[in-house]
């Protein structure tokens, strides 16, 4: 007759001499699997995905263990099969499309992070006043769905000219509530939090890093470079002294210019060498990917986040908005670190920068009524009755 009791008998023994402990660790317990489960999970939407700018940052985010729901927004319905491919790849991230105007609240709602990334590029012959009004009606667009949708989430501009740009969607923001000509509200936000609004600059930063290390033959991953002030040609101040680390360079007076210079135009060597027919996208992909992970650290509550980026600031005497080393936490920015030294040359790179981000700050907070509950100017609520594409 079968004897089911010794089989299974038998086989609880083999079990007690097998000896789990020696083949995994005591760190692979309940306690750890448990604080994994605990982890927030991560939504990131990307505004403007169907551009070439959007779709490298997909593709690099799509394969961070740390982002568990990517939403693509595009006006394009291309942007559906972009999605498609890239939903593809194996990771755990799950990829979700959202195409048109109707759904762009959609893309916004539940996002802890929001990347915009739309935008027209720069043509040549453009005025900055006409290349700032083209991708004004989309920053205006993303605030007011954001104000609505997720007023929680971190908003990382990474459109040009973020120098105007990001002032022109804070001071939006921080009206509360706002107004069309037809006395209408637009939006209300119980609370703005200024500490969770970024312009990107760490696309300046990884030049910098590739500079220095050329220069210096160092890896550049070991480089970190420091560059403060704003985004454009003009603003932008790398601060080579201050390079860590600094027994490992060193750098003569000429040295230091030309790479200022090479940092400071990179932009425009890369669109003329590409005929005017594209930007520097894919270092700037790569930077903003770095930087929503950094965020995403910061969220986590893992220490010593820092990053630079283009933020809100009483740090320097007469500008309200200025580029710094941040310290993140799970609410954006906990800290903006003091100007760091700098040499004489960079000083006088300071003063340039100075007085013409402080022209592109005024420019973009004074076309947005200071004056709460007052109507937005005409030319906002154009932007409102005529969406633009959200294509790069």
């Amino acid at each position: 007759m079968f004897r089911s009791r010794n089989i299974f008998s038998n086989f609880s023994s083999v079990l007690r001499s097998f000896k789990y402990s020696n083949y995994v660790p005591k760190s692979a317990g309940r306690r750890h699997f448990r604080s994994f489960k605990c982890r927030k999970r991560i939504k990131v939407t990307i505004i403007g995905s169907g551009g070439r700018f959007g779709q490298t940052a997909a593709l690099l985010l799509k394969q961070s263990p740390r982002v568990d729901i990517l939403a693509m927004y595009d006006s394009s319905d291309i942007n559906c099969g972009t999605a498609l491919d890239l939903a593809h790849v194996d990771t755990k991230c799950r990829v979700m499309a959202y195409c048109g105007e109707d759904q762009f609240d959609d893309a916004m709602k539940g996002a802890d992070i929001i990347l915009l990334c739309a935008g027209a590029e720069e043509k040549a012959g453009e005025s900055q006043d006409e290349f700032f009004h083209n991708n004004a009606a989309m920053g205006m667009k993303v605030v007011k769905s954001y104000a609505k949708n997720s007023p929680d989430a971190m908003l990382v501009v990474a459109t040009q000219p973020t120098d105007v740009l990001m002032p022109m969607m804070s001071e939006l923001l921080n009206q509360n509530t706002a107004h069309d000509r037809n006395d209408d509200v637009l939006w209300q936000v119980d609370k703005f939090n200024p500490r969770k609004v970024f312009g990107m600059t760490a696309h300046h930063v990884i030049k910098a890093n590739t500079h220095v290390g050329e220069v210096a033959c160092i890896d550049p991953s070991e480089i970190i470079v420091p560059v403060i002030g704003g985004n454009s040609t003009e603003t932008i101040v790398p601060l080579l002294s201050q390079a860590k680390p600094c027994s490992c360079i060193e750098l003569n007076e000429e040295e230091r210019r030309n790479i200022t210079y090479r940092i400071k135009h990179a932009e425009e060597w890369v669109r003329s060498l590409r005929k005017h027919k594209g930007s520097d996208f894919l270092s700037c992909a790569l930077a903003l990917v770095r930087f929503t992970i950094s965020l995403i650290k910061g969220i986590h509550g893992e220490e010593a986040v820092i990053e630079c980026a283009f933020v809100k600031t009483e740090k320097i005497p007469g500008l309200s908005f200025f580029a710094l080393p941040l310290l993140f936490g799970p609410e954006g920015v906990q800290q903006v670190f003091d100007m760091p030294k700098m040499s004489e040359y960079e000083q006088r790179l300071f003063q340039e920068a100075y007085f013409e981000l402080r022209k592109s700050i005024l420019k973009g907070e004074g076309i947005v009524s200071t004056t709460k509950d007052t109507p937005l100017c005409p030319s906002f609520c154009r932007m409102v009755d005529e969406p633009p594409k959200a294509k790069c």
